[in-house]
């Protein structure tokens, strides 16, 4: 009895204990709204998994990218068992750091800052981070306080998209993204950056500097980004009507997925991008990939059919020896639009038709069986389309046997020439017999041999 009261004992403190921790986060506004010339607090409080935590805390705040945007503060904070208000050091390298000063208190885990003397220039994506006195024990806010200094007359920064693009599989697709900035009068460079996945970690895949053309009616922009496919991208947009879209070339179902865009001016603090993602939806009629075998351990025998698709095919399959079409007997999906059809227990010799459907059109193509003795190995003909991708090969092989056999009859002709000349050559010579004729003084002619 004892035993059993101490193991639920054990069972409860294990229960209580799991129950009291919690998991990073990090909380801030998504805007915050000031005044040109007045302060502006940028709150930021934080939950973490040590239980009763005293050691030193470390606050960075950056601009423009969590990660990789210039530190405005940065400051170590000692733990202070009661104290209500703190004050920390900003020990970051920026020239009018004195300008953003520690609000917070991480006895509440708050890390917040407060800007003073707010000015146009202030206006941008700011990010808080929090670490603990192990470097491995730290967490940075995912999203973006976007500060907005409001001023009259004055336009803020915003950025405008769809929320899907669709397009035809091989078509292009055109994203667009049109823009407003603070900057009155604005004529220096433009940087475009279009990113995948995320909107501010995910990979470039199309970056460029616009500069400024008055009057340009049409721009082009080389796409500096580092992927490997970065021609697949090109600007089809206009600054001067803030306006950064680009269009995707020769769409494919690899380029489904969600796109962000983002600007900046040449003052890299002022900068903004898209909050929210175009999602690009491409579609096509099958078409049939391939056409192929596959043996189980069994000895069952299967015939798979691959189609790429979007959105995903009816595949059904028709067999020559019987009248009515049958429905795959398996399907898979190993990707979002790539699909496989397989028909089991191939036991005879036929022409198997494997037919695709969706809404925009369909392929079919026919694969030939055959049964090649009665111990039941199977024999594969190619498939038709297998016949013809070698149809160029079988053509340059028919043509090189033509040239080998005019080859051999040349040497054949050129030899026996060689053997009638050899015997004509052997042979005794015999002395021609040659005739003449001379005239007597009575006229009379007389032949002479």
């Amino acid at each position: 009895m004892t035993k059993l009261f101490t193991v639920e004992v054990i069972l409860l403190l294990q229960l209580y204990h799991g129950a009291g921790k919690t998991d990073w986060s990090i909380q801030v506004p998504d805007t915050v709204n000031v005044e040109s010339g007045k302060s502006a607090r940028l709150p930021c409080t934080f939950t973490h998994p040590i239980d009763d935590y005293r050691g030193n805390i470390t606050v960075i705040w950056k601009t423009g990218n969590a990660f990789h945007g210039p530190v405005i503060f940065q400051c170590v904070l000692p733990y202070q068992e009661s104290a209500e208000t703190y004050t920390c050091n900003n020990v970051a390298t920026k020239t009018d750091k004195d300008r953003y000063l520690f609000s917070g208190n991480p006895n509440d885990n708050d890390i917040s800052i407060e800007i003073v003397n707010i000015r146009d220039s202030d206006r941008n994506e700011y990010f808080c981070r929090v670490q603990l006195e192990d470097p491995s024990h730290a967490y940075s806010s995912q999203n973006p306080i976007n500060l907005q200094v409001n001023g009259v007359g004055k336009a803020d920064w915003s950025i405008h998209v769809p929320d899907t693009v669709n397009t035809e599989s091989g078509k292009s697709a055109k994203l667009p993204c049109t823009f407003t900035h603070p900057i009155d009068d604005y004529r220096g460079d433009i940087t475009v950056i279009w990113r995948t996945g995320n909107a501010f970690n995910g990979p470039v895949i199309f970056q460029c500097v616009l500069p400024y053309q008055e009057s340009a009616e049409t721009y082009t922009c080389d796409n500096v980004a580092t992927s490997t496919d970065k021609h697949h991208y090109r600007f089809s947009g206009n600054p001067n009507n803030n306006d950064i879209s680009i269009e995707i070339i020769n769409t494919k179902y690899g380029d489904i997925n969600k796109y962000f865009c983002r600007v900046q001016l040449e003052d890299a603090t002022h900068a903004y991008s898209s909050a929210k993602a175009i999602s690009l939806q491409v579609h096509g009629p099958p078409r049939i990939l391939s056409l192929s075998t596959k043996f189980y351990e069994d000895k069952e025998v299967a015939v798979i059919c691959t189609v790429e698709a979007e959105p995903a095919p009816t595949i059904t399959w028709k067999i020559s020896s019987s009248c009515q079409p049958i429905l795959q007997s398996l399907r898979h999906n190993p990707t979002q639009h790539l699909m496989i059809g397989e028909i089991q227990n191939i036991t005879s010799s036929a022409n198997y038709t494997c037919i695709a459907i969706n809404e925009h059109g369909r392929d079919e193509k026919v694969f030939q069986y055959l049964l090649a003795n009665s111990a039941g190995i199977p024999v594969l003909e190619k498939s038709e389309a297998l016949k013809r991708e070698l149809k160029p090969l079988n053509e340059a092989v028919i043509v090189l046997t033509l040239l080998c056999i005019a080859l051999l009859i040349l040497l054949f002709i050129l030899g026996y020439k060689y053997r009638v000349k050899g015997k004509a050559t052997n042979s005794t010579p015999r002395e021609p017999n040659i005739f003449f004729a001379y005239r007597k003084l009575d006229g009379s002619e007389t032949e002479v041999e």
